[in-house]
């Protein structure tokens, strides 16, 4: 069982938790219903809309003339807090998709249709691809959560003119009642290719066509996906449902033999509708193939099927020619790997269809069900079909309990509080953060611990709605966050030429790692190494500052003074020199040193003073033509140099 649950939770929970409110850096267009007709296939044909916009559907009755055609990636769903869902009643076909590489994602939407019109071939589908601009409809993904579908001829019809690949295909908490259809409700074409396929925790009541046919991988002219096909049938509810001579599951061969792997497990399927029907015993297509899992000639599919814990009751069917079409039979073909089935009567709560309500196919408290198995744990949906509307999160608001926002003890706690709005939110739960970790940190469930005396924001993101969040500054102060510095036996001056002084740690915060990194203020009067040796260069006053490795807001600081070091070569400097001289606009002053310049007029005013790195240039320009005197300072050295400005 640990391989499904892998499967399921990569390609439906992670799909679904994050999915619906609206996706970021995208528009959301809300709708109500009018008295005219189309409101929803006019939103969906908008210039308005854009790849990766949401469309809410406010409640009411939507009605739609003609199919929904879809041709960007787009998310409809039921406007948060609404009581009822949307009902989008479909005159004719349901959705066309119809352009290549887009997505499409439906949640809390009930849809109802029409019975089969045999003179159009796509009017009774709930979702077709109608003829695109190539031979070959590819599509991202398509999600169907938390819908109502009833009475289409055919729910979902892939693959019949062009070929159609899907990269995740999604069908998870949904109720399908099609008492009007004649057919499948996910049925496989000839040219319909998916790599991921699920249908998880929906119920499926009063299905009078069949449910899966001929799950196929033909891979002609395929993208270049995985080579192969994984369908899920986990968790969901099939009461009354298949009728004449269509089948819970039909497969046929395929052209490249385990291509296909369709795992069903931990399913209800309860209760077949016509057990009895056959018109001809001689022909399959004329009687009733609860799981036909093979083709007319006798041979058996090589659809790899995956059949375990799952419950069937009551549904073989009782004709003549049945028995290799029955549960039996299924169990034992050498395609299928069945184990930990039941064949209990499921007895569930309520089986009867009153006014269009869904009846409530939930499990009695105490169902062996509910524990069923050695291995697989609840079959079936036992919480039945989710009718609730899903309320999102609309704002968040924090504090700190006391409505506290300070921590004044040395890596004191704070706890923090968040509270959605509305407060009847189906998901209250948040993800906390800080905006710096080096001030503190905050746990899962909002404990704010301290860490360094600053202010740092608090944030609460709700899970449900990443757009909703609050924030709270919180001060931070009198923690033992400082570094105490001093020189080896207290001294705190170099005075030999080229002399060291090593630094010693005397203080440091309860409980921290003491590894520091050493800096100083001025790397041209000294250096310092890893371990704290200062080594002098030069006169002047130097701050040595040593700083956490394991929290950089955590430092200490002590200054130096440095004297008697010996000045620059005389010899080098005598060689300084100035030039061009005469000179008009800039001087080059020729010094391997970086060197003070001042510039005085004849009678001794000084016109000008300059910091010059080696080699610098100066600008003169601002001077009147004549004769300047130019010093030129270094250390303990200087040079005067005469100077005409042309």
């Amino acid at each position: 069982m640990n391989f499904l649950y892998k499967i399921k939770k990569l390609w439906v929970f992670s799909i679904i938790s994050e999915i619906i409110v609206y996706p970021l850096q995208a528009k959301v267009l809300l709708i109500s219903p009018k008295t005219d007709v189309d409101t929803l296939r006019l939103t969906l044909a908008s210039s308005q809309l854009s790849d990766g916009d949401t469309i809410l559907l406010d409640a009411g009755t939507y009605i739609e003339t003609q199919a929904l055609k879809v041709t960007k990636s787009v998310v409809i769903a039921a406007k948060p807090q609404i009581t009822s869902k949307p009902l989008v009643n479909v005159q004719t076909a349901g959705f066309d998709l119809a352009a290549e590489k887009i997505s499409l994602i439906v949640s809390g939407i009930e849809f109802s249709g029409r019975k089969k019109d045999p003179t159009n071939g796509n009017i009774d589908n709930f979702l077709y691809v109608s003829s695109g601009s190539s031979s070959c409809d590819t599509f991202n993904l398509i999600l169907f959560t938390r819908c109502i579908l009833r009475d289409f001829g055919r729910v979902f019809h892939f693959g019949m003119k062009e070929a159609f690949y899907c990269d995740s295909f999604v069908f998870h908490n949904n109720y399908v009642y099609n008492k009007t259809g004649t057919d499948f409700i996910f049925k496989f074409a000839d040219k319909a290719y998916f790599r991921k396929f699920s249908c998880t925790n929906s119920t499926f009541y009063n299905c009078r066509g069949g449910i899966f046919d001929n799950p196929r991988n033909n891979r002609t002219g395929a993208p270049a996906w995985t080579p192969k096909t994984e369908i899920l049938v986990d968790h969901n509810t099939f009461f009354a449902c298949v009728s004449d001579h269509r089948s819970f599951i039909q497969t046929q061969k395929i052209t490249q033999p385990d291509s296909i792997t369709m795992i069903i497990t931990n399913n209800i399927i309860d209760s077949l509708l016509t057990p009895t029907y056959c018109i001809d015993i001689t022909n399959p297509d004329k009687y009733n193939t609860p799981f036909r899992n093979r083709i007319p000639d006798g041979a058996i599919s090589k659809v790899n099927i995956i059949f375990k814990n799952n419950c069937v009751s009551r549904f073989d069917a009782t004709h003549a020619s049945a028995a290799q079409f029955n549960l039996a039979a299924f169990l034992t073909a050498e395609n299928v790997t069945a184990s930990s089935n039941l064949t209990i009567y499921p007895n569930f709560i309520d089986t009867t269809y009153l006014d269009n309500n869904p009846i409530d196919l939930s499990l009695p408290s105490g169902s062996s069900l509910l524990t069923a198995s050695t291995t697989g744990g609840v079959i079936g949906d036992p919480d039945g079909f989710e009718l609730t509307p899903i309320i999102h999160v609309e704002s968040l608001i924090v504090k700190a309990t006391g409505d506290a926002t300070i921590i004044t003890t040395n890596k004191g706690t704070l706890q923090m509080i968040a509270t959605v709005s509305p407060s009847n939110a189906t998901n209250i739960a948040v993800n906390w953060s800080v905006s710096d970790t080096l001030l503190a940190t905050v746990s899962s469930t909002g404990l704010l611990t301290a860490k360094a005396n600053g202010i740092v924001k608090v944030k609460a993101t709700s899970k449900d709605n990443p757009l909703a969040f609050g924030e709270i500054d919180i001060t931070i102060s009198k923690q033992l966050d400082s570094i105490k510095l001093k020189g080896v036996n207290n001294v705190i001056s170099i005075t030999s030429n080229k002399g060291t002084l090593q630094l010693e740690i005397v203080a440091y915060p309860i409980n921290a790692n003491n590894e520091v990194t050493w800096s100083i203020s001025d790397t041209s009067l000294a250096t310092i190494s890893s371990t704290g040796l200062l080594t002098a260069k030069k006169d002047g006053k130097v701050k040595v500052t040593a700083t956490s490795k394991e929290n950089t807001k955590i430092k200490g600081e002590i200054e130096i003074t440095i004297s008697g070091q010996v000045g620059i070569n005389s010899e080098i400097f005598a060689l300084v020199n100035v030039y061009p001289n005469p000179a008009e606009k800039f001087i080059t002053i020729n010094t391997p040193f970086k060197s003070e310049v001042i510039i005085y007029n004849v009678l001794g005013k000084q016109e000008l003073s300059a910091i010059v790195e080696p080699n610098g240039v100066l600008d003169i320009q601002d001077l009147k033509p004549g004769m300047f005197i130019i010093k030129i300072i270094s250390g303990n050295n200087q040079k005067t140099i005469r100077l005409i400005k042309k």
